[in-house]
């Protein structure tokens, strides 16, 4: 059974389908992660433990908030050349438009 649609808009089954997880290889150090982006500023990103200790940057536990600064520009970067869509909660869409 399929959840219910959103007032006769797109069923947000749809929606959440096409903000789906993309899986991302880090440029800097190969750590597979998945990635999603909500907007330009909200991006999730989820990996395992396994990677994260892989990470030269996240291994270290003192970096206790979790943010690798390569990681980053490799999600920047696809998400401009539209390898993870960005999703317009304004337009309720996805979007390539830059910043």
């Amino acid at each position: 059974m399929r959840p219910p649609s959103d007032g006769g808009r797109q069923p947000a089954w749809e929606r959440e389908e096409r903000r789906s997880l993309v899986p991302l290889a880090c440029r800097a150090c190969g750590s597979h992660v998945q990635v999603q982006k909500f907007s330009w500023q909200h991006t999730s990103v989820q990996w395992t433990s396994e990677v994260r200790a892989g990470c030269p940057e996240l291994r270290d536990e003192a970096q206790a908030v979790g943010v690798c600064g390569a990681l980053r520009d490799t999600v920047e970067q696809a998400a401009l050349d539209g390898v993870v869509p960005v999703f317009d909660p304004a337009a309720d869409r996805t979007t390539r438009e830059a910043r």
